[in-house]
């Protein structure tokens, strides 16, 4: 099974091989490539499973900004402005 976390910053969806390295990243004892807090709560998980159905946008509200392009291991696109 993995265990994933959604980056707040940049939307990257790094894994994890245990629920114990999930909670770390969701506890902030580690942080994304970028630098940004990863979460694992329920609403981002289901964030990052909508991203990786496929739907873009701005997910119904869920992000401040549409997301055109997006990659669990690149986030969203990096030429596009930051909607923080």
């Amino acid at each position: 099974m993995t265990f994933r976390a959604l980056c707040n910053d940049c939307l990257r969806a790094p894994s994890y091989e245990t629920e114990a390295e999930q909670m770390a990243a969701h506890g902030e004892d580690v942080f994304c490539q970028c630098g940004g807090q990863l979460c694992a709560c329920d609403f981002c998980l289901a964030t990052l499973a909508l991203l990786e159905t496929g739907e873009r946008g701005a997910l119904n509200g869920r992000l401040q900004g549409p997301i055109v392009d997006w990659s669990a291991e690149g986030g969203r696109d990096e030429q596009r402005p930051d909607f923080r």
